[in-house]
């Protein structure tokens, strides 16, 4: 049972790394095969700056305050994002029913500011 739950969680990153490599048009790699640092405080994709990711595949709610605190104390001048695979029980198996975005409302404002810019970048404002 442990393996099954590490492959699916190590599988929910390939996903929610392939989603950010179409919104940040760049190759996203997860901090397994890149960064050992960041691994170890919980950063789950790397090359997604402004944004530090951690991605959660589970039925409950994660410890929102804990991944916040860990994703600020490596890098507190990022955007932090928590992407949740919320899952359900079928029959024996767990089973993906939705996936969700949680962040703070201070790095939702971050991030509206980071998308204005790029807007203005791209349009030559």
């Amino acid at each position: 049972m442990p393996n099954r739950n590490r492959r699916a969680g190590n599988e929910y990153e390939l996903f929610i790394a392939k989603e950010f490599e179409f919104i940040l048009d760049r190759k996203i790699v997860t901090s397994r095969s890149e960064s050992r640092a960041k691994d170890a405080a919980g950063i789950d994709l790397c090359n997604t700056e402004p944004f530090q990711i951690q991605c959660k595949l589970q039925k409950n709610l994660p410890d929102l305050e804990g991944i916040f605190e860990s994703l600020n104390k490596y890098n507190p001048n990022s955007i932090n994002i928590i992407t949740w695979g919320r899952t359900k029980r079928a029959n024996k198996n767990m089973v993906k029913e939705d996936d969700y975005i949680i962040m703070p409302l201070e790095d939702f404002r971050a991030l509206c500011e980071y998308l204005e810019t790029r807007k203005d970048d791209t349009t030559g404002s």
